[in-house]
């Protein structure tokens, strides 16, 4: 994930060899497809090593989806998408946070960087904090949280599948494809 966040380099070297910017971006992503499908199968094939090991429960696909699909056959496969569009979804989403930030000078970088620090510090600390979860658990309860998230996981189903968490990253997916697409096009900053 490191890997795929830095992007002025090779963007540099794209722009210098005469690639335009919409190819620089459909080789980016077909690079993140790529990465993320081998990523997958390696976090497949551990995860039914640890299986035969320890008990499935421990994964979180199989406590929300481990009845979803009676064939072991389809529920593997069922895994492996789900775990794919997931992971593409985290993999296109760095990509864009780094295009994002190599619009920055070095200046802008480390100012962004620090304040991403000090937001995750604070949320962290707030998160742990028994006045703050309490407030937290009121404005879960008054959005009806529960709902929202039953229906983003489909959860709630007698027999919940994976349909409509695979249909809500493949949306999310493609707006931070757009984004990623949106930095691309634009002029970094002069170095």
């Amino acid at each position: 994930m490191i890997g795929i966040s830095f992007n002025y380099r090779r963007f540099k070297l794209a722009i210098q060899s005469g690639v335009s910017r919409k190819t620089f971006w459909k080789a980016k992503m077909f690079f993140i497809a790529k990465a993320t499908l081998i990523v997958n199968v390696v976090n497949v094939i551990i995860s039914f090593i640890n299986m035969k090991i320890g008990p499935s429960e421990t994964y979180l696909y199989y406590q929300a989806y481990g009845k979803a699909f009676s064939n072991v056959f389809v529920q593997s496969i069922s895994m492996f998408i789900t775990d794919y569009v997931v992971l593409l979804f985290i993999f296109v989403a760095m990509n864009t946070f780094g295009t994002m930030t190599s619009l920055m000078n070095k200046i802008g970088k480390s100012i962004f960087y620090s304040i991403g620090v000090v937001c995750y510090m604070f949320v962290t600390n707030l998160l742990t904090q028994y006045s703050s979860q309490r407030l937290i658990s009121r404005f879960y309860a008054h959005i009806n949280g529960d709902a929202i998230f039953n229906f983003i996981f489909s959860i709630d189903a007698k027999v919940p599948r994976p349909y409509a968490l695979i249909g809500f990253m493949i949306i999310l997916t493609i707006i931070a494809a757009l984004f990623n697409l949106l930095f691309t096009k634009l002029e970094q900053v002069k170095r």
